[in-house]
């Protein structure tokens, strides 16, 4: 047994590696917090050519297209459901190159709320 307890054990040298994930697990959020990726996609949407793509699916948008008279509600609830989903794959896209870090979650401390004095 070793009973020399002001000696310091050596150091151990650790190797950290990078473990790869299936791209169809990986999340918007998770993406941003990688300043490497936001960099190339921020590279990717600089491009002229991109940037006309993504205009021309915003002239395409589904929130442009005109319903015939007559549409029920439930059709024009339907279309305005696929257009929210169009300007969010939209959105997601651009969002792609801005780097956003991971914020902190929060911890519950099981104290009372606080009640705002009215």
């Amino acid at each position: 047994m070793n009973w020399k307890f002001w000696e310091k054990p050596a150091p151990v040298e650790r190797q950290i590696e990078v473990v790869r994930r299936d791209s169809t697990t990986l999340t918007l959020d998770e993406w941003r917090s990688d300043p490497k990726v936001c960099a190339a996609a921020a590279k990717v949407l600089a491009d002229p050519t991109v940037r006309m793509m993504l205009d021309v699916l915003r002239n395409n948008h589904l929130g442009m297209m005109v319903l015939p008279m007559g549409s029920s509600l439930e059709v024009r609830a339907c279309v305005q459901s696929l257009s929210e989903g169009y300007s969010m794959c939209l959105n997601n896209l651009e969002a792609m190159a801005i780097h956003k870090p991971v914020g902190k979650d929060l911890q519950p401390t099981f104290e009372p709320e606080e009640e705002s004095a009215q």
